[in-house]
């Protein structure tokens, strides 16, 4: 059915408006805001929309901006690492928070209905550029121009028109790679260890994981063979850094020559990694992962855990 409505002026007092209805005599008192929604140009009710799409989605983004150029890939249902320049685990709460304000962002306005013209725009070398890889082989693109006023030129690769952007999503498109990064300096499958190793200030500890699952003491041999809780040994390597230091100074890796606590974890297939933490540097140490150049500022208390007594990891009896 087709109804027609006729908006007169509001109504003094409330938040209203008269109208009539399908030409009947009778004066409605309607919401205002229905008469704003009406009373708008064409382009007032054109689909803002620059994704259909949503982030789960995307198999791969590409970032080209004026920070750099990085690419993220999914791994698994909800897991992101960054693929280039170098391959690092991502941030997955970050990731998902900016892919979904990028996929919710709205046009702002439209400039051009084609892209004709694009040196007008600065799209024909657009500063900046997002390209999402679909999990059904499409591919977007979101190539970002001129700048205008308080808002940006920019145009959908499967939309012909010329569109303004906001700052906040010119923002968002133009993310630095480390912000993206994970913070967790050490990421561990408790389930595939067999064997840590602690040296710290107070004690060398060995524990080895048994055929019932059991972490057992074998060094110091005052306590071999005794019961240890290794989640109180790992859950300190497994807090988020406070930075990533990617090229640090000399005095940072200075720091590290002669580490206050050094860690060796065993997995089931031999391999080993070691983890060197600094001595204190204010409220602050230093961690490191040994074969990779970056280093890890972390608060003081992950130091502080890992510089336990044995008493502190024994089952109590």
């Amino acid at each position: 059915q087709t109804h027609k409505i006729e908006f007169g002026s509001k109504e003094p007092i409330s938040s209203a408006v008269y109208a009539r209805i399908d030409g009947s005599q009778n004066i409605a008192l309607l919401a205002a805001s229905l008469l704003n929604s009406a009373d708008k140009p064409a382009t007032g009710f054109r689909d803002r929309s620059l994704f259909k799409e949503n982030q789960y989605d995307f198999n791969s983004v590409t970032f080209n901006n004026t920070n750099g150029s990085f690419e993220l890939a999914r791994k698994g249902e909800s897991n992101w690492v960054l693929k280039t320049p170098a391959e690092n685990p991502a941030d997955n709460d970050g990731v998902s928070s900016l892919l979904g304000d990028i996929t919710a962002a709205k046009v702002v306005d439209f400039a051009s209905e084609t892209s004709d013209d694009s040196a007008k725009y600065g799209l024909d070398k657009p500063k900046v550029t997002f390209t999402a890889k679909m999990n059904n082989g499409g591919e977007k693109t979101i190539s970002v121009g001129s700048k205008v006023d308080e808002l940006y030129y920019a145009k959908v690769s499967d939309k012909p028109q010329v569109i303004k952007i906001d700052t906040a999503l010119y923002d968002k498109l133009n993310s630095k790679t480390i912000a993206l990064r994970s913070k967790t300096f050490f990421t561990i499958n408790q389930d595939e260890l067999t064997v840590i190793q602690v040296k710290n200030p107070n004690l060398t500890l060995i524990t080895e994981r048994d055929k019932e699952s059991k972490w057992i003491v074998r060094e110091p041999v005052s306590s071999k063979g005794k019961e240890s809780v290794a989640f109180k040994v790992l859950d300190p390597l497994e807090a988020k850094a406070l930075e990533i230091l990617d090229k640090p100074s000399a005095a940072i890796s200075g720091k590290l020559a002669k580490p206050a606590v050094v860690v060796r974890t065993t997995t089931k297939d031999g391999k080993s990694t070691v983890i060197r933490i600094s001595a204190a540097d204010g409220e602050n140490a230093y961690a490191q992962i040994e074969g990779k150049p970056e280093i890890y500022k972390v608060p003081k208390s992950v130091l502080e855990s890992m510089s336990f007594r044995l008493e502190d990891v024994l089952v109590a009896n």
